[in-house]
């Protein structure tokens, strides 16, 4: 990018930070502030087979320590899309996956975000 130009570090941060497997910038800010928090070994839309041959996508996982950090949004509120998003946790949590659901009100405070999933990555 053009070193030495106005704005050339926050360039090369940001391109530090893109991957193209998000699906929405809700997604997309949720997995920079854990980045930028310090948290590693995030993979965006990560594919899991549960041991009942159920397959799905978590927004952002840890897979060695099956850590999958979930982006609730409003869509998510309705009665069918609750009811669904129950089973999946109920299934993935039967195979030992621990799923960390955040909303748009955890992103208005990054660092107690990150200090929290910072805790749950110590308890596995």
């Amino acid at each position: 990018v053009f070193p030495g130009r106005v704005g050339a570090a926050v360039r090369r941060t940001a391109l530090g930070l893109i991957v193209d497997r998000s699906e929405s910038p809700a997604e997309s800010r949720l997995r920079v502030v854990l980045v930028r928090g310090g948290i590693q070994e995030l993979e965006a839309n990560y594919e899991i087979t549960t041991s009942g041959g159920y397959r799905y996508r978590a927004d952002l996982a840890i897979p060695r320590l099956k850590i999958i950090i979930e982006y609730q949004s409003d869509l998510h509120l309705t009665r069918e899309a609750y009811g669904r998003d129950r089973t999946r946790i109920s299934r993935l949590t039967a195979d030992g996956w621990l799923v960390i659901e955040v909303t748009a009100l955890d992103l208005a405070d990054p660092d107690e975000l990150v200090r929290r999933i910072q805790r749950h990555i110590l308890s596995r």
